[in-house]
């Protein structure tokens, strides 16, 4: 049972090093846990599939079209790794 990060506070100055204790999940916490647990439930009954033939071969170009990208274009997103900044 997931528990959330809030605390509960007991008023019994005897009890003061364990009074703060983790509050128990909220009820709408656990309807969406247990909605996700019955999604995980759903997919791990799916067989397994085995990898297209051809997935080697299909990386491989996709790195390589990107490697060229890289060379043509340069670095994506801007100043990567290796970029210098222009002189003043």
């Amino acid at each position: 049972m997931y528990l959330d990060q809030s605390t509960s506070r007991s008023n019994d100055a005897d009890n003061a090093a364990s009074s703060a204790r983790p509050a128990p999940a909220s009820s709408e916490f656990r309807s969406r846990l247990q909605t996700i647990e019955r999604l995980l439930t759903t997919l791990d009954q799916l067989p397994a599939s085995d990898p297209p033939p051809d997935l080697v071969a299909r990386t491989l170009r996709r790195i390589e079209e990107h490697d060229l990208a890289a060379k043509t274009f340069g670095p994506v997103g801007g100043a990567g790794v290796g970029a210098t900044r222009p002189s003043v």
